[in-house]
């Protein structure tokens, strides 16, 4: 687990706690140690739990076609149980037919190709 994702966590602990007094102390610490430059990993972090609390994900989308853009954002919302929200989508021309969603922490791979490769894989 990197730096950042645990001074994250920490400031997101004392966030429920409603200590606003320690967060900005220990942010006042964190920049007198020279390690201003988390900061942006650490905001990054804490925007997700916020996204993760109100049942979000945000990602980018590799399709093979552009066609379907709505049907699979519908379709990865009830797999997922969670609301997708599309930061990028990208036409992949070698993907046969299916997608790609990758989030900061996971990768759905609903695409033809990947089933190729598991059902040639296991024979």
């Amino acid at each position: 687990m990197s730096e950042a994702k645990i001074y994250s966590e920490l400031i997101w602990r004392l966030i429920k706690k409603e200590r606003f007094d320690l967060i900005d102390k220990f942010l006042i610490n964190l920049k007198n140690k020279g390690k201003s430059y988390l900061l942006k990993d650490i905001l990054g972090f804490l925007k997700d739990k916020i996204n993760e609390e109100n049942n979000i994900v945000k990602g980018n989308l590799k399709l093979a076609f552009e066609d379907d853009i709505e049907f699979v954002i519908q379709k990865l919302t009830r797999k997922l149980a969670k609301k997708i929200e599309i930061e990028k989508i990208e036409i992949d021309e070698n993907l046969i037919l299916g997608g790609i969603f990758v989030s900061r922490y996971f990768k759905f791979d609903f695409s033809l190709k990947n089933l190729i490769n598991k059902v040639f894989s296991s024979l």
